[in-house]
């Protein structure tokens, strides 16, 4: 919303300075995107006549121009298709500095004629997007004049970024009203002036029920006259706001639209035909606008018609064929009221952008629509003349005012603090706001037309507020030993520990859609009508996802087109099913593809393996403060369908399924088009029991002064036999002595026996008190071996 402050002190009385009534903006919720002043860019712009304008005589396109600045004549060469003797003119003399790009004028000799300035357009001055030509002045305007003056250019420019709530305040008038409210000046109201009405309309008019008009009013002119050029005052408030004159007709509406948010329409009405209904769009019929585009409706759009068909698109964009031009005489003059959400379709529909569109998308003042008549029915008597009709008035929804009860235990309740009540009835009686029924228990609360963005208490609350003022909001201090202490639950912690961990291990965390494609489910889970979206955002987001693993993979193949390798990625986020508790449980998932190392002159090359990725996900699990070598491993429990059979696992904590890990299907590589390897874990977080405090800090690390002994073993174990397994039985043997358990070899081969394997451990024996003796060392080697023969029926290797 663009306006000029002398035009907002048309309406509003205050001695405030620019900075103060911007501040006051700011702080009623009008946010201010920017302040123009264009008298300091335009200050050495002056007014020019030209003499004279002859062709050059070596450039078709070119004339050379005889101009008077007011005290010299010059020389100019132009080529504007304007450009003619006896106009007005912008004349930049040599030194000024074009503001569209900045072009410094300098004495020039184009084509061997020489040119002492330049004749600017509206879009040289960024005054418009359009440069049809250079621009004609006022023949009154006095030659010599600087332009910011004759332009009223020496009036800040003020743009404020409009909430969606506040349409009442996408008019100068409006702003000035709300400013007025909050005590920033005195709100000078519009002159409602009466005039002679001749007869009645001459074009009958009809609503259709369903059309998505809630009223019409209408009024017809005779013997306007569309030619005698915009008064100065609308101009150049137009032209300050880069709204670009057109005509007389179309002007008054152009202004009644920027000054009081009032959308109106102008019909010529001798273009007519027959009578005007407002009714739906039939699907195929055709519409040519004004914008000269020809738009096919799709059936359902609220349309104003004549015998002939659509002239107007409601409340959005007039037609062609009925458009005022110089000669029009009689005119029909419409203010309408359209349903907000059937005009914001047929926009979108169409993808239509109007300044019309855009107040009615956020519902403009039904109680000003005999107002705005006023005013644009005075304006064109005054300055087009002719003779006004009595309107035809047709209401089909009547407007309500939404009434709410409220009371100053309802805004301490939101707010946080007490106000009086004489004060909180003052601040909404400013406002506009109409009280009754006032009692002991509160009060009921009206809202005037143009605030149709209240509907409940708490609304009304925000607006108290915003008058009262933030900054006289009572502070209360914190630092009170009374105040409970609150702290960041372990849960959060370990999400945060786990993201910070799989960063380190060279990881991307990625956020992806909550949905995937509906055709690509069965890929990964079985079908769930519960989850497949009613009114998704497209087709290829028309599932909640069932796991991870697709949006990632989706993020492998998107990066491998760019050319990029080596890809790990994760994610922190829900899946849903109905086996989980409120349909969505969260999951860390994690990607690997590529090579972990490259070769080198130092090192072999190696890719990822699901080693790696084990590695990877049992470092997630001692985040979250538990130890993943006490879970069960298990792979007789399959992984999903996704993953590949003979290289995935499961991990258990009792019955309760922790992660699964392994390589990715070889198919579903496929359909994503990834040739090489790719291996992925999911780490149910939910899952984990409840995660305690304690457990989740990291605590000094307790190293012993004395010698550790490391002893390998070497067993010979059926080929099905976990050999994770062989950890937890060995572990627990002396928890004391036994300080680390790891696999470092495996094998197999004919020479140990088709079905069997060979794994090869190291175990770290350290006290911490004393340095141990063969003798203590010994029993503990032989107690290892009984326990592994026994539970594991393995045998030593010699």
């Amino acid at each position: 919303m663009k306006f000029t402050l002398n035009w907002l002190k048309n309406f509003l009385d205050t001695d405030k300075t620019l900075q103060e009534i911007t501040d006051a903006l700011t702080a009623a919720g009008l946010e201010v995107e920017e302040i123009i002043d264009r008298s300091h860019e335009l200050a050495s712009f002056i007014v020019a006549e030209i003499l004279e304008a002859t062709q050059h005589p070596q450039a078709e396109k070119l004339k050379i121009c005889r101009v008077f600045d007011g005290e010299k004549e010059l020389q100019i060469v132009c080529g504007a298709p304007n450009a003619r003797a006896g106009i007005k003119v912008v004349l930049a003399p040599i030194g000024a500095v074009i503001p569209a790009n900045g072009m410094v004028i300098k004495l020039s000799n184009i084509r061997e004629a020489e040119s002492c300035g330049m004749l600017c357009s509206a879009s040289e001055l960024k005054l418009s997007g359009q440069s049809d030509g250079i621009i004609e002045l006022d023949p009154d305007s006095r030659v010599g004049e600087k332009f910011i003056t004759v332009a009223g250019l020496t009036d800040p420019l003020i743009e404020l970024k409009i909430t969606p709530n506040r349409g009442d305040c996408l008019g100068v008038y409006g702003i000035a009203r709300d400013l007025a409210a909050r005590g920033h000046g005195k709100l000078k109201d519009p002159e409602f002036k009466t005039f002679d009405e001749g007869g009645e309309c001459k074009i009958k008019i009809a609503v259709e029920p369903g059309s998505g008009c809630k009223r019409y009013h209408g009024r017809y002119f005779t013997d306007v006259n569309n030619n005698m050029g915009t008064p100065e005052f609308i101009k150049k408030y137009l032209t300050a706001i880069g709204a670009k004159s057109i005509s007389l007709l179309v002007d008054i509406t152009n202004f009644s639209c920027f000054a009081y948010g009032r959308p109106l329409h102008i019909y010529d009405a001798d273009k007519i035909v027959g009578n005007v209904v407002v009714r739906q769009a039939n699907a195929g019929e055709k519409f040519l606008a004004l914008n000269d585009i020809l738009y096919e409706m799709k059936g359902g759009e609220c349309v104003i018609c004549d015998d002939e068909g659509i002239i107007s698109l409601a409340a959005i964009l007039g037609g062609k064929r009925t458009a005022c031009n110089e000669t029009t005489k009689n005119i029909l003059l419409e203010t309408i009221v359209c349903n907000s959400i059937s005009t914001a379709a047929t926009g979108r529909q169409h993808m239509i952008d109007t300044d019309s569109r855009y107040r009615f998308d956020r519902k403009i003042d039904e109680g000003f629509i005999k107002k705005g008549d006023n005013i644009a029915s005075n304006l064109i008597l005054e300055i087009a003349g002719g003779i006004a009709s009595k309107p035809i008035d047709l209401v089909i929804e009547e407007f309500k005012s939404i009434e709410i009860k409220y009371s100053a235990d309802e805004f301490t309740r939101i707010a946080g603090f007490t106000l009086a009540e004489k004060t909180i009835i003052e601040i909404l009686q400013k406002l506009g706001f109409e009280l009754t029924n006032q009692s002991s228990s509160g009060f009921t609360v009206r809202a005037p037309s143009f605030r149709n963005d209240i509907e409940i208490a708490d609304d009304l609350t925000e607006d108290i507020l915003i008058s009262y003022g933030y900054n006289n909001i009572p502070s209360h201090s914190i630092l009170s030993d009374n105040l409970p202490t609150h702290s960041i639950p372990p849960q959060i912690n370990a999400v945060s520990a786990i993201a910070r961990s799989l960063a380190m291990l060279g990881y991307n965390e990625l956020v992806t859609w909550s949905f995937m494609q509906k055709a690509k489910v069965i890929d990964f889970a079985e079908f769930e009508p519960a989850l497949e979206l009613i009114n998704p955002i497209s087709a290829e987001l028309s599932y909640m996802r069932p796991t991870i693993i697709a949006n990632l993979l989706a993020a492998l193949k998107l990066n491998r087109e760019r050319g990029f390798e080596d890809l790990s990625f994760f994610e922190i986020g829900s899946i849903f099913g109905t086996k989980y508790d409120g349909l969505q449980t969260k999951v860390c998932t994690g990607v690997r593809s590529g090579f972990a190392q490259k070769k080198s002159i130092h090192d072999l090359d190696k890719k990822f393996d699901v080693f790696d990725i084990k590695r990877d996900l049992f470092q997630s699990i001692e985040e979250c403060g538990f130890d993943p070598y006490k879970m069960t491993v298990a792979q007789d429990r399959a992984a999903p369908k996704y993953y590949h059979p003979a290289q995935s696992a499961a991990i258990y904590m009792g019955k309760h399924l922790i992660a699964y890990f392994g390589k990715l299907h070889p198919q579903i590589l496929a359909m994503h088009e990834l040739d090489s390897d790719s291996f992925a874990f999911e780490l149910f977080i939910d899952n984990l029991p409840q995660i305690k405090t304690k457990s989740a800090k990291r605590t000094a690390t307790d190293f012993s002064d004395f010698q550790a002994i490391k002893r390998d073993f070497a067993f010979i174990l059926d080929k099905q036999f976990p050999a994770g397994n062989l950890i937890k039985i060995i572990e627990v043997l002396d928890k004391k002595l036994i300080q680390k358990v790891e696999i470092f070899d495996l094998f197999s081969g004919s020479s140990i026996g088709e079905d069997k394997k060979s794994v090869a451990l190291r175990v770290t024996i350290q006290a911490q008190d004393r340095t141990l003796t063969e003798a203590e060392i010994e029993p503990l080697s032989k107690r290892i071996i009984e326990e592994i023969t026994v539970k594991a029926n393995g045998v030593l290797r010699a």
